[in-house]
């Protein structure tokens, strides 16, 4: 064996060990690299998070103010006997040049609890109507205050009544500021977003970011609408300015990227370079984006939220806040975070692949000194010794020394034992061919005698035991075949007898069924009653079971009419005995106690349900979604008024296309609800000829094949489609459009959906 070969084999694997080190290397660095990446989109998250939780605490408190200011001056509007006197206004002083009126008098310690009220023309000649207004601006003046204390990061508040006057706390002088038609054209249009046509619920509404009359800078406010018997009287509104927003962006910025907010109107609230109050323009978000990504504005609703967005070397992460229509957004160069992440790995890569590298080397030349070398002389020792050969002398380490001697002894001992044995050896093989023909002789004639008796033994074993296996089948086959008679008839009178029984209890639950079809049918409003009330109209009506959990209720109580449409919890029997029972509820609330408005009639409702089926004690849930709608003709057309418990209305104004939604409030009927969420009450007029529908759930919760839902857009966009249709063809389109998308699948859920034309 040649040392060379040795070696050869030796470097081999260690070039290969040193490959698989640097691809293990560059796995680790590649799995680093990942999980530093995930690390810092988990760093962005979590920044947005905080960030959000910071600003939504603002938003919260500053809700929370206004909230409290309109409770508190719709209390009063609605009851002035609770008002009483409002000293204020023996204060109330008049400037006959610019014509505005002023509270400049008010003694100190009340300026700094109270606010100035300004107004257009001349306190004394308001009307009675408009001078209760501004004494109810005075009662809730005090609130202004506690709103800023509670909300630091907010800079005025305020209210403004019959676009005549401002109640403005902090207290600023008429000197500083006062009203006049300008202001008010001004204030229209930046709080148009509030007022009824706009927002119909009533909801806090933030505006676009604006220059503030008092001198405040940028500023943006939350405003609240109030109303007086659903009439819009005034609105109350707290400002913020852009700084303090700033402050929070400024504060969270990371050494990579930047965090700033933008609004629904692409308008930029804060940004740690390009926003503050002191400047007179407004940013916008193309200003805040690279100039690579401006495209991104075109389309910026639909971007995902929560989710991390690749766009041009640039990772993007926006987050909505919460209670607003504000986004915050974290842009940062994909460049900065890769080199962020191979400055932090890279380092400890490189000490590693050359410290392996190093140890290498020093472990190849020591175990080449040390073993391999020495290893090779030994090889080299015992061909010589084998061949009988001389053997030269050579260094090596003390500790193979022995070694050598041990081999050497041991060779030459053999040596000697190998001329002894093959004396011997050829001794025994002279004595042992002798004796090997004599045997062989022998062997030949009993080999031959035995080979005849064990083939003929073979040959009875086998047929022996053929016999018994034959045997013991026929037997075996026979107990099994008793035993499954036996099973067989037994079985056949199990079966026949629990048919039976299961025809009995068929027939039976079959009669109780038609039976109960029977007693609703009668619960329901007859043909005759719909014609008579609802004139024109179409319905679709299908159990699941039979018998339905949903149902309809029809009533007139003078000149007003009313109808309901109810899904009560669950289905078949327990769903019918539901629905008669808010049958026979209704009938109480409405042709007995008389009442006819919708909001009070759900009222109602939930309390009989929550008595009649004792739920307090038995902490029983079931109950009932419902849609209430009452109308009654007026000289132009209908007044008509909805309340809904979870169910909406839909309907289509004559000379309109489109299909409009009122939803219900998002509170049942029954269980344990929350009382003090009251079901809201909807009044608007329609022309005659326009079309209601009214639906349970059923329809747009049906599945397809592949567990598809109808839907709720879907229903719509059909019934605007056929809209210019009779409403016996619109019936018709529906049922077809529920049974091309049913196909062959099962009806989950009870069927009602109706329309009428007024």
């Amino acid at each position: 064996m040649e040392e060379a070969n040795v070696f050869e084999g030796y470097y081999r694997i260690i070039f290969i060990s040193f490959a698989v080190i640097l691809i293990i290397a560059g796995l680790l660095a590649i799995w680093q690299f990942q999980s530093g990446f995930e690390y810092e989109v988990n760093n962005m998250e979590d920044q947005l998070k905080e960030n959000t939780a910071q600003l939504e605490t603002i938003i919260q408190v500053a809700k929370a103010g206004l909230y409290t200011i309109r409770t508190e001056a719709e209390l009063y509007l609605e009851n002035p006997d609770l008002l009483g006197d409002t000293p204020q206004t023996k204060y109330l002083s008049h400037n006959d040049k610019d014509n505005f009126y002023f509270l400049d008098s008010l003694p100190t310690l009340w300026q700094e609890n109270l606010g100035n009220i300004t107004g257009i023309g001349d306190y004394k000649k308001l009307s009675s109507t408009q001078f209760h207004h501004l004494k109810v601006s005075c009662r809730v003046g005090s609130l202004l205050k506690t709103s800023l204390e509670n909300s630091p990061n907010s800079v005025l508040a305020y209210t403004s009544f019959d676009n005549n006057f401002v109640n403005l706390f902090p207290f600023i002088p008429s000197k500083d500021f006062h009203v006049n038609s300008a202001f008010f054209e001004t204030f229209h249009k930046t709080y148009a977003e509030v007022y009824p046509s706009k927002n119909p619920q009533r909801e806090i509404i933030w505006t676009e970011v604006y220059v503030d009359e008092a001198g405040n800078g940028l500023m943006v406010s939350a405003v609240i609408p109030l109303y007086e018997s659903n009439k819009h009287v005034g609105i109350a509104g707290i400002d913020l300015t852009l700084d303090s927003l700033n402050t929070i962006i400024r504060q969270s910025q990371r050494e990579q990227g930047e965090i700033f907010l933008v609004n629904e109107y692409q308008q930029l609230m804060a940004h740690p370079t390009l926003k503050t109050s002191d400047k007179k323009d407004i940013p916008t978000l193309s200003a805040a984006l690279p100039s690579n990504l401006q495209e991104y504005t075109k389309k910026w609703d639909s971007l995902p939220e929560s989710k991390l967005i690749y766009a041009e070397n640039h990772l993007l992460m926006i987050k909505q806040v919460s209670g607003t229509p504000w986004k915050l957004v974290y842009a940062v160069k994909a460049w900065d975070i890769y080199f962020l992440i191979l400055k932090n790995i890279g380092l400890s890569l490189i000490f590693v692949i050359f410290s392996i590298g190093g140890i290498m080397i020093v472990s190849t030349y020591y175990t080449r000194s040390r073993f391999i070398q020495p290893a090779t002389a030994l090889v080299r020792r015992l061909k010589n010794e084998y061949n009988n050969q001389p053997s030269l002398e050579e260094k090596l380490p003390k500790t193979w020394q022995p070694w050598f001697e041990v081999v050497k002894e041991i060779f030459s001992k053999n040596r000697e034992l190998v001329k002894e044995l093959e004396a011997y050896n050829q001794e025994l093989e002279f004595k042992v061919q002798e004796r090997t023909e004599e045997v062989m002789t022998q062997n030949e004639e009993l080999l031959q005698n035995q080979e005849e008796i064990s083939s003929q033994r073979d040959h009875i074993e086998i047929k022996n035991r053929e016999l018994e296996l034959f045997n013991e089948k026929l037997k075996g086959n026979e107990n099994i075949l008793k035993r499954s008679l036996t099973q067989l008839k037994e079985n056949q009178e199990k079966i026949q007898e629990k048919n039976t029984i299961l025809e009995q209890k068929d027939r039976l639950i079959g009669n109780s069924i038609r039976a109960a079809l029977s007693i609703q049918s009668a619960m329901l409003p007859y043909p005759q009653r719909m014609q008579e009330i609802l004139g024109n109209y179409f319905m679709i009506f299908k159990p699941r079971d039979v018998v339905s959990g949903d149902f309809y209720w029809l009533g007139k109580t003078g000149n007003k009419n009313i109808l309901v449409v109810a899904d009560c919890t669950g289905h078949g029997v327990p769903g019918a005995l539901m629905s008669m029972i808010g049958s026979s509820i209704l009938d109480k609330i409405v042709t007995l106690k008389q009442e006819y408005n919708p909001d009070k009639i759900l009222e109602s409702m939930h309390e009989e349900i929550f008595f009649a089926l004792k739920q307090e004690e038995t902490q029983n849930t079931n109950g009932m979604d419902m849609a209430v709608v009452c109308w009654e003709k007026t000289n132009d057309g209908y007044e008509l008024s909805f309340a809904g418990a979870k169910r909406p209305l839909y309907f289509i104004e004559k000379g309109s296309h489109e299909v409009k939604v009122i939803k219900g409030s998002r509170r049942s009927l029954g269980g344990i609800q929350n009382k003090n969420t009251p079901f809201e009450l909807h009044i608007f007029s329609l022309k005659t000829e326009s079309r209601i529908y009214l639906c349970t759930d059923g329809y747009e919760d049906q599945n397809n094949p592949i567990r598809k839902k109808i839907g709720e857009k879907s229903l719509l966009n059909a019934i605007s489609d056929i809209q210019n249709e009779s409403l016996d063809t619109q019936k018709e389109e529906l049922l077809d459009l529920l049974s091309k998308h049913q196909q062959e699948s099962m009806q989950r859920d009870d069927i009602l959906l109706m329309g009428f034309q007024l």
